[in-house]
């Protein structure tokens, strides 16, 4: 895919830089915009800086983007949903590449893809369970014998264990159990056909700051499906188990944490080969991917009833 006619720029100096911009560099090689102001975060980080000379350096953000062909937003919701609005009238970006979710709220998120402007650009979400190894192994799962399929996802979020104050926090910004973390298994779920919802549930102690989510789903011709997803756990696990017409439980996939990738270099962030292959999608047809995205959203505004 490498193409030296394009030249992404990043806005995000978070994981827009230590997720996407490992990415990027493996899909197009070098040719990355980014504003003097990421300059030294790029220093300060031992795995970014290698990355240096591969870079072309912008006066600034709003110059960068300018000059971009495509440009990855990995912002706040608040945020991205404001710069998207901005981002559609620039005829020089064609690609956009949106972290989840794309806005704060699903009505939100849908306003914005059914926005017209969204016509004229080729975009992907950062929905990368799809592009992990064990989607395949889900996949085959639901549309098989299977009585009841299980997805369970426990862990302790890094806000939690420090007691960083983000708004990742909160559920009103686009974050919390459901909003940022479970959108993930929704995007995958909606993908699979799962449309009809069974009993949800999603709680936590502190108001606007749900930690925990349970859901049941069933769809055409796919197996019931089961969800458990908790960012304040003491185990770090993500397990997909099967239930077989007999009542037996059996154990189909596990690990420490669902982005285990292959091709995985222990130095850069374990969601890199997971965008690596989101990147490269461009490559694919648009329309699968575009159906997919309004699924999504519109199985994440049926849970989303808080």
């Amino acid at each position: 895919m490498a193409n030296s006619l394009e030249r992404f720029a990043i806005v995000g100096g978070g994981f827009g830089l230590y997720g996407y911009l490992p990415a990027l560099i493996r899909v197009f090689g070098e040719g990355i915009l980014l504003p003097e102001k990421y300059r030294r975060v790029i220093a300060s980080r031992e795995e970014l800086t290698q990355f240096d000379g591969k870079i072309d350096w912008q006066p600034s953000l709003k110059i960068a983007i300018r000059n971009a062909t495509g440009v990855v937003l990995a912002v706040p919701p608040v945020a991205q949903y404001a710069l998207m609005k901005e981002i559609l009238v620039l005829e020089n970006v064609k690609k956009i590449i949106l972290e989840k979710p794309i806005a704060p709220t699903a009505k939100a998120a849908k306003d914005l893809i059914n926005d017209d402007l969204m016509k004229y650009k080729r975009y992907r979400v950062g929905y990368t369970f799809v592009h992990t190894p064990w989607f395949s192994i889900l996949k085959n799962l639901t549309f098989s014998d299977a009585e009841k399929v299980e997805i369970i996802w426990k862990f302790k979020a890094h806000h939690i264990t420090t007691g960083m104050e983000t708004w990742k926090r909160y559920h009103s910004l686009g974050g919390g159990v459901l909003r940022f973390y479970g959108i993930h298994l929704i995007a995958v779920l909606a993908s699979l056909g799962y449309a009809d919802i069974i009993d949800n549930n999603v709680h936590g102690d502190l108001i606007d700051q749900p930690t925990d989510w349970k859901l049941r789903l069933a769809g055409k011709l796919v197996s019931e499906c089961n969800v458990l997803v908790s960012l304040n756990s003491d185990r770090n696990e993500f397990l997909i188990n099967a239930t077989d017409i007999f009542g037996q439980r059996l154990s189909v996939y596990s690990a420490s944490d669902p982005f285990q990738m292959e091709g995985h270099t222990l130095e850069q962030d374990v969601r890199v080969t997971a965008l690596q292959k989101l990147i490269e999608s461009f490559n694919d047809d648009d329309s699968e991917y575009i159906s997919s995205y309004h699924a999504t959203n519109a199985l994440w505004q049926n849970i989303d009833t808080l």
